[in-house]
């Protein structure tokens, strides 16, 4: 099975507490997630825990198609580990 790594930084005026506790916090993924915008058909779900490790969201849409996240490590506010699956892409 194929895999990839993903290292993105950004510079975010607020505390690493803060900006941790949202990130983290995968039943509030949809609040800043730009996606579901870009198809409207997106359905998702959380399941497990809010937030941390155990944490889950799957989504399904036309355009998205169709995958999961899951916070596999965390290293407060520093550091969280997630593993993303994708079943089914979706159409342009």
């Amino acid at each position: 099975m194929p895999h990839a790594h993903l290292d993105a930084r950004t510079t975010i005026r607020a505390s690493a507490h803060a900006v941790f506790e949202r990130m983290s916090d995968l039943s509030r993924f949809n609040d800043w997630n730009p996606f579901p915008s870009m198809d409207p058909t997106t359905v998702s779900r959380h399941e497990g825990p809010a937030s941390g490790v155990g944490a889950v969201f799957h989504y399904e849409g036309k355009r998205l198609g169709k995958g999961r996240m899951e916070i596999v490590a965390v290293d407060a506010p520093r550091r969280i580990d997630i593993q993303m699956t994708f079943w089914r892409g979706g159409s342009a």
